[in-house]
């Protein structure tokens, strides 16, 4: 069985994901204190050569909803490195160690409509796609997924108020418009897998 690297499986995306894929594959779901994309020095210490596919859900967007110039310096920080810096370094790795593999990446469609308010988050993760769509040109001999979801539930609202909401006012909050479940994009990331689909995007 193919092993397999999946980052985030704490979250709703990454969770479901493990769920749907764990007949597949043999996964790997590192904790913290292995493997940390707020701590990039973390992820270069972390030996990717052993798995065939890495799929990326982690993300970052602490403290988005206080707008840009509100937002602490230190949770900007923390969304630059989570959906940015830690990234790149683990590919850069499995580029160096491996001859081939497969890397799944989780997204968002807000990359392609940014506002003000989230922009650190949506800039951190664009700077990403461009150094994948990149590097897909050099290494041809591993296939790049990018799968973008438009609102999904999960954890990530709550993540984003950094505590000053309720579950219940979160919960109101997602009702005001149409939104995805967690089960539904990471079918879609799972279908894209076993097909080695490079690029997939889903809305509500």
């Amino acid at each position: 069985m193919k092993k397999m690297l999946l980052i985030g499986a704490s979250g709703g995306i990454g969770k479901a994901c493990a769920d749907l894929l764990q007949d597949h594959y043999s996964i790997d779901t590192p904790n913290r204190s292995i493997l940390n994309f707020s701590d990039p020095e973390s992820v270069d210490r972390f030996d990717p050569s052993i798995y065939e596919i890495i799929l990326n859900c982690a993300g970052s967007n602490k403290g988005t909803y206080q707008g840009f110039t509100h937002n602490q310096t230190t949770n900007q920080i923390d969304q630059i490195n989570v959906n940015y810096v830690s990234p790149l370094i683990l590919l850069k790795n499995y580029l160096a160690t491996r001859h081939n593999g497969h890397w799944v990446y989780v997204s968002s469609v807000s990359l392609y409509r940014p506002q003000e308010y989230n922009i650190v988050g949506c800039s951190s993760k664009y700077a990403f796609k461009y150094a994948v769509d990149e590097l897909s040109k050099k290494h041809s001999n591993f296939l790049f997924t990018e799968v973008c979801p438009g609102k999904t539930k999960t954890n990530m609202l709550y993540q984003n108020y950094c505590g000053q909401k309720t579950i219940n006012e979160i919960e109101e909050e997602y009702k005001q418009s149409p939104y995805l479940l967690a089960r539904q994009v990471a079918n879609l990331v799972v279908y894209c897998i076993l097909n080695k689909i490079s690029q997939a995007t889903i809305t509500p």
